[in-house]
């Protein structure tokens, strides 16, 4: 197998920039070496592989057509009623669905990011909705979260209602439902307030 101090510098120019636009650590460290030293035929495998990838991206899953500004329009008054850090948690069959706003200091601030719960890490990032109500899935969204997304955002008291009923929990605050209109209604009060819900 052909090593970079074989080929011309052109070809390892490109390959550089194609690592580089990668942006992981390991792509770095291997357009780092290249031009320093050989490469291993293993490193060469995935020099070659990641900037082919940035060539050939495979294609992202098609984002849903439904509008989702519902989500984001809940989010905005909730967010507008003071709650520092408004949050949605759902399950779409038996799998966790979180949504929270991206803080002022994220990348896109005032997007809806969907997870999994889990920590930074350590959970399953499903997307984001931009604040035009368009959902931008990852590679890890199935259609039972795409699905939700769409149900949430047409009739989030609907949704709202049926997890609390289901789970004995409200899914804006995550606390048990006591009181007996509470139950009856699936949310709280307070949280109906904040979210803008009847």
């Amino acid at each position: 197998m052909q090593e970079f101090t074989e080929l011309n510098s052109q070809t390892a120019d490109g390959i550089c920039f194609m690592l580089h636009k990668d942006g992981s650590n390991f792509a770095k460290s291997l357009a780092q070496q290249i031009g320093k030293r050989p490469l291993s035929p293993k490193q060469l495998h995935w020099a070659l592989k990641l900037a082919n990838a940035q060539i050939n991206p495979e294609p992202q899953p098609e984002a849903p057509k439904a509008d989702m500004t519902g989500i984001i329009r809940l989010m905005q008054v909730a967010t507008a009623s003071n709650l520092k850090h408004p949050k949605i948690r759902l399950e779409a069959d038996a799998q966790p669905v979180v949504l929270a706003v991206a803080g002022a200091r994220a990348r896109r601030p005032g997007t809806v990011n969907v997870t999994d719960g889990g920590g930074f890490g350590s959970g399953t990032w499903f997307g984001r909705i931009s604040l035009e109500g368009k959902f931008e899935p990852s590679r890890n969204c199935t259609q039972a979260v795409t699905d939700l997304l769409v149900h949430m955002s047409t009739d989030p008291a609907k949704i709202a209602a049926e997890h609390g009923h289901k789970t004995g929990n409200c899914c804006f605050c995550n606390r048990p439902l006591t009181d007996e209109k509470s139950v009856e209604d699936g949310f709280g009060p307070v949280c109906a307030k904040r979210f803008g819900l009847r």
